[in-house]
């Protein structure tokens, strides 16, 4: 639409500007393959910056061969563990349900599994009147997954704590954003920042984040080399983020701060300073995209020595095996589509009428 201008939304929504199908395709092509080479060509730019900075090459370390043995030994003897989960959530008209599971293993088989299933009628309960029934019914509906994103990630990092292993892989973030915003009024952020500080206290949990939008860290690892890793930042500069705000380049204000109460800010301004500063934030490559991973400052050599050679069994994709294991775990025995044709089934025995009210409209599409 523009030719290196920059796009607003008034700009973007002026159909004027808008082209024909015929036309799109016409130069759809070439026009795709400009805008990635203008995007590899910022990277390569952002690289020899980087490269000419050498307080910034002093931050990239390798791997030393004893730090590789030791993480060997540490993951093939039992000493880590990975955990994972998975949420399926199907939508009806007078109630969803969710069903939640997670997972639990290590390179010596030993596994554990844990399944939840979630009636958005219990979470309504105990209101009796049919009318307050469905008012409450919609409030629930409205903030549902984000309220069961939560309880999967609490109910991960819960049980990383429980298993007997030393080491423990997360998947994601070791405080995500699930368990940042208190739930509203369900008023969780002190049961979730408490096990916030259990996970930073314990000293050896690892979170690996898989998707990321930190692209201003996953650019400027351009410059690494396969097994090499630099530490970015503390936690404490993204969860200071998360409470005051962003900052806007354009005006110079902080934009979409958390909106906390003042007991609540506190208490998040608190865990923030105590707890954590002690999280380092790394970045490490060994296939072909680098990660970002969370780990105690007291065992940051050593974290990101154990996801490095675990994501070396994986060499092209270079994230660690374990988590990857354990996320096929939860998807071969609790697959989705699974839970949503049972839940389909048993509603049927009520008769096609109770089915065609329940099931989502959008499932009824012709393909």
């Amino acid at each position: 639409m523009s030719d290196g201008k920059q796009e607003t939304f008034q700009t973007l929504t002026n159909l004027d500007n808008w082209e024909s199908l015929e036309a799109f395709f016409e130069t759809c092509d070439d026009r795709l393959l400009e805008d990635v080479r203008q995007n590899l060509e910022k990277r390569r730019q952002l690289r020899e910056k980087l490269l000419a900075d050498p307080e910034f090459k002093t931050r990239v370390r390798s791997l030393s061969p004893e730090l590789k043995e030791w993480a060997k030994e540490q993951l093939f003897g039992g000493a880590v563990c990975a955990v994972d989960g998975t949420m399926s959530i199907v939508p009806s008209t007078s109630g969803g349900r969710a069903r939640i599971g997670v997972v639990a293993t290590s390179y010596k088989a030993d596994k554990i599994e844990r399944v939840v299933y979630i009636s958005y009628r219990q979470l309504a309960e105990p209101v009796t009147d049919p009318v307050e029934y469905f008012k409450k019914l919609k409030a629930i509906n409205t903030s549902s997954s984000l309220f069961m994103r939560a309880v999967m990630a609490f109910s991960e990092r819960g049980l990383a704590l429980r298993r007997p292993e030393q080491w423990k892989f997360v998947h994601g973030e070791l405080v995500p954003y699930e368990l940042r915003t208190g739930l509203g009024k369900t008023r969780a952020l002190p049961q979730c920042l408490e096990l916030g500080a259990r996970l930073i206290t314990n000293e050896h949990a690892i979170g690996v984040v898989e998707g990321s939008e930190d692209i201003d860290l996953l650019n400027a690892v351009e410059m690494l080399d396969k097994f090499e890793y630099l530490e970015a930042r503390g936690l404490d500069h993204d969860l200071g983020e998360y409470l005051k705000g962003t900052l806007d380049p354009d005006t110079g204000q902080r934009i979409r701060g958390a909106h906390f109460n003042e007991n609540d800010e506190k208490r998040f301004q608190d865990f923030v300073d105590e707890y954590a500063k002690q999280i380092r934030i790394g970045i490490f490559k060994v296939g072909l995209k680098p990660f970002i991973f969370q780990a105690h400052r007291a065992n940051f050599d050593k974290a990101a020595a154990l996801v490095m050679m675990d994501a070396s069994m994986q060499p092209m994709r270079g994230f660690p095996l374990l988590i990857d294991y354990a996320d096929q775990i939860c998807t071969r025995h609790l697959a989705g589509k699974d839970f949503e044709k049972q839940i389909h089934f048993k509603t049927a025995r009520f008769g096609i009428e109770a089915l065609g009210y329940e099931i989502d409209p959008r499932k009824t599409r012709r393909r």
